[in-house]
């Protein structure tokens, strides 16, 4: 029983630990609250039941189930580690997600606020409120699954009825979904919750079984009535694509993307790739683009020759290390790259300092010889699109003429 307390214990050591990253009271509720409640019954239910632990066979099992899950991360380290440094992709991989989690963090109520929207014109009203219904339902998903699971859990420890077999089959799935929402955090988008989402119907639906049978059989005629709004904007989608104006672009889109993209877009795609080849004239470049790395994607149509490895330039994100890392990599670039507002907006109040302090830098060894400007169009793609400069080293230029 020593073992399994040290155990037990290492669990409960984890609430603190993780408690402390949390900005918001509702992350403690979101991830914590059941997570306490199912160490807590399991406590109580090794104290009332006898159990022997094989310590040999669990160090064994979890041996064998890490070495097999390390595999690929493990090669990846090695790979990348031995591109870009392996410090710095330590720092990348479990340093910069906490030293910055104030950028990525908003909180359960402030993420899900973000995909709340009830306003629209005709069908559109219909679409908005039953998206806003679902998403709140899928971002409290892993909280109403895990209430479940202590409340299942509850029932077996009052119960000693409960065969040691299946109590211990109903904790092993209970602590996938307790164990798994840590998965999320922080929760920065619906992107991070629905690749996961799939442990907690498997888990949620196990336990419904055990609560009562009824509200399963209530569960198979609520599914498919959900579907019908799906097939609706499904098939309304369907309808739009195949009305959809499209074009393929120049040839250097062509060459990447090989597909019909809308006509705005491989337009404006076509026009700014045309800026960036007859600019630079296959010479390397660097980008500085602070609307979160869209930029940096001419790179795949007109080569930059040499890595960039900081792409990330959102407000509040640049240290004083990646700040002289930037400066030193455009030493070795006769061109750049700068988003229009980033250049011009650089010096407001709410400016980023870091971002202000790398384009100024550029600002005095680099000058403009060309840009390019977006059509004023308030389409939702355009709006996607972003206007940027070309500059290119002011000793560099004056040798040119």
């Amino acid at each position: 029983m020593a073992a399994v307390g040290i155990l037990i214990a290492g669990f409960f050591a984890f609430i603190p630990i993780i408690g402390i990253r949390f900005k918001y009271a509702d992350e403690w509720l979101y991830y914590l609250a059941s997570y306490a409640a199912f160490w807590m019954l399991f406590s109580f239910y090794l104290l009332r039941t006898p159990l022997q632990f094989e310590w040999r066979r669990f160090l064994k099992d979890s041996f064998v189930f890490s070495a097999c899950a390390l595999i690929l991360p493990g090669l990846m380290f090695a790979v990348l580690g031995n591109v870009i440094g392996f410090s710095r992709y330590w720092d990348s991989l479990f340093g910069m997600g906490l030293k910055y989690l104030h950028f990525w963090d908003s909180g359960i109520a402030g993420i899900i606020s973000r995909h709340i929207i009830f306003s629209g014109d005709d069908v559109m009203v219909f679409i908005n409120w039953y998206n806003s219904l679902l998403f709140f339902m899928l971002f409290l998903l892993p909280l109403a699954v895990n209430l479940l699971v202590v409340v299942g859990i509850g029932k077996v420890v009052r119960n000693p009825s409960y065969s040691p077999f299946r109590s211990l089959m109903l904790f092993r799935v209970g602590s996938l979904g307790v164990m798994a929402v840590f998965m999320f955090f922080p929760l920065e988008g619906y992107q991070i919750l629905s690749t996961k989402l799939f442990v907690f119907v498997f888990v949620g639906a196990y336990f419904l079984r055990l609560v009562s049978r009824k509200v399963t059989h209530v569960i198979y005629y609520v599914l498919p009535i959900l579907l019908v709004p799906v097939i609706f904007v499904g098939a309304r989608n369907v309808v739009r694509a195949i009305s959809l104006e499209t074009d393929v672009g120049s040839s250097a889109v062509q060459r990447v993307i090989g597909l019909p993209l809308k006509k705005e877009i491989a337009v404006e795609l076509s026009r700014q790739v045309e800026v960036v080849q007859r600019s630079v004239k296959g010479q390397p470049y660097y980008v500085i683009d602070s609307s979160g790395g869209t930029l940096i994607g001419l790179a795949t149509y007109e080569d930059n020759r040499l890595p960039q490895y900081y792409i990330e330039m959102r407000s509040a994100i640049l240290s004083r290390d990646v700040i002289d890392a930037i400066k030193a990599d455009l030493a070795t670039r006769p061109y750049v790259i700068v988003r229009t507002d980033d250049y011009l907006r650089r010096n407001e109040v709410h400016a980023d300092s870091g971002l202000r302090e790398i384009i100024d830098f550029i600002d005095r060894h680099y000058v403009v010889i060309d840009s390019y400007t977006k059509p004023n169009s308030s389409s939702k793609e355009i709006s996607q699109v972003h206007d940027f400069l070309v500059m290119i080293k002011r000793e560099n230029h004056l040798k040119a003429g």
